[in-house]
């Protein structure tokens, strides 16, 4: 799988110097690009700089060949790698184009409070894989998907590392995947969305749909140099979140699945059930049950739930409660110069829920959703994506949910300990309402 690796920065004149670069894929040689550096400005982060947890976000996103694109690839070699080349460096040049509203991404970290905005770039990986898309997905490993990213192990979010790196990888049959990795320290899902859409707007030409970012949290949230370190949100998650031998499945709701739940989630104090509310729901429901057959002690997960049998309503009333108290008046609390007293107060109290909780033999599950943020609205001029995976999850007692391409279902990745999970996966109720691992390729048609 050969590669070549350049630095995509701010559209300005530059010279190119060649250096190499360690590999990132199976022994792929890679060769880089660097520019001069200047010292354009230092922007100044806010506490919720701080309060991210310190590593990358994972990102990818695979496409398939349209069918102009495939037509061009099952003829000769030169004029496929022609077409290969010219949508490479039409991705470069937008991307170019993206960071010029997005001007800090092109900079380093400097510290725990600044980004020097130098204009060095954004590294950018070109790979290419042996084979076809269809190919991969029909005999999908998901612990492969790290192979799309820049770095297989992501690395923390330290003095001089860059904010973003993009790897392109082509497959034979022209279908290709981005893989990037963002400081999760100023990404979050809401800002990833719309910093590869601006990326997509800009490829497509649609100027006009690309988001103008402001730069002002630190005007809103006042940079403080007393943000103590241990209180950012990897400290309390390291709490509830543990690592360890897990297994993974995903599982596929499609719209008439959400429609159901819906119904049966209905109550008088939640009149309108969300999607993402009654999955999560049902999947902590089962897991509960799971937890209790492997344990033979019923196990309290959230902190609303403290007998374990409740029915979906039930469960979906006490995730809505609990959730509403995230509101306009919190945000206005933690602005000005009283709002980090506030946010290590609010810290303090999750570690103390956690300890206590955790002592009284209760299990914890995180719920991550990334739904209704438009990822599949990232088009860069081949059609929407075949499938946006999550590539990282790594941890036990854990559920990640994502759009599915149709957009009306979810798409629930669920990491549990292996004992708990081959219990989880055997669950009729979830299996009568859900497909289990099915081809990412096959769900994408119409």
């Amino acid at each position: 799988m050969p590669s070549s690796i350049c630095k995509i920065a701010l559209p300005v004149s530059f010279q190119h110097v060649l250096r190499k670069a360690n590999s990132v894929v199976d022994s792929l040689d890679k060769k880089g690009v660097d520019m001069p550096i200047m010292l354009i400005s230092r922007y100044e982060s806010s506490p919720a700089f701080f309060f991210g947890p310190p590593v990358f976000a994972p990102v990818v996103v695979f496409y398939s060949a349209n069918q102009e694109f495939r037509t061009v690839v099952d003829c000769a070699n030169g004029v496929a790698s022609n077409a290969i080349s010219k949508r490479s460096q039409g991705l470069k040049q937008s991307l170019s184009e993206a960071l010029s509203r997005y001007y800090i991404l092109a900079g380093k970290v400097n510290d725990d409070l600044s980004i020097d905005c130098n204009d060095e770039g954004v590294p950018y990986i070109e790979a290419r894989v042996n084979c076809r898309l269809d190919d991969y997905l029909s005999q999908l490993d998901v612990s492969t998907l790290l192979k799309f990213l820049p770095e297989e192990v992501p690395k923390l979010v330290i003095s001089g590392c860059e904010l973003v790196l993009v790897q392109e990888t082509v497959f034979d049959c022209g279908g290709l995947a981005l893989g990037l990795l963002l400081a999760h320290t100023i990404f979050d899902a809401a800002t990833i969305s719309a910093f590869l859409r601006t990326w997509s707007a800009f490829a497509r030409r649609s100027i006009e749909e690309a988001f103008t970012p402001n730069f002002i949290a630190s005007s809103i949230f006042p940079s403080n140099n007393s943000f103590p370190k241990d209180a950012n949100s990897s400290a309390w998650a390291a709490v509830l979140l543990k690592p360890g031998k897990c297994a993974t499945r995903r599982f596929i709701f499609g719209g008439s699945a959400i429609a159901n739940l819906k119904k049966q989630a209905t109550s008088l104090a939640v009149q309108n059930p969300s999607r993402v509310e009654v999955v999560s729901a049902l999947i902590v429901k089962g897991s509960m049950a799971a937890l209790k057959e492997v344990s033979g002690t019923q196990k309290s997960i959230l902190r609303t739930c403290p007998k374990g049998n409740e029915d979906l309503a039930d469960l979906v009333c006490q995730m809505r409660e609990a959730i509403s108290t995230i509101d306009d008046d919190l945000l206005n609390s933690l602005k000005g110069e009283g709002g980090l007293s506030k946010l290590l107060e609010i810290v303090q109290e999750l570690r103390e829920l956690g300890s206590e909780s955790l002592s009284n033999g209760a299990e914890h599950i995180g719920i991550n959703s990334w739904c209704n943020f438009g990822f599949y609205n990232v088009d860069f001029g081949w059609g929407k994506p075949l499938w946006f995976p999550f590539p990282a999850l790594s941890v036990k007692n854990y559920i990640f949910l994502m759009d599915t391409r149709q957009g009306d279902g979810v798409e629930a990745w669920v990491s549990l300990d292996e004992e708990v999970m081959a219990v989880l996966e055997q669950d009729k109720e979830l299996l009568s309402l859900a497909s289990m691992d099915p081809n990412p390729a096959v769900l994408a048609k119409p």
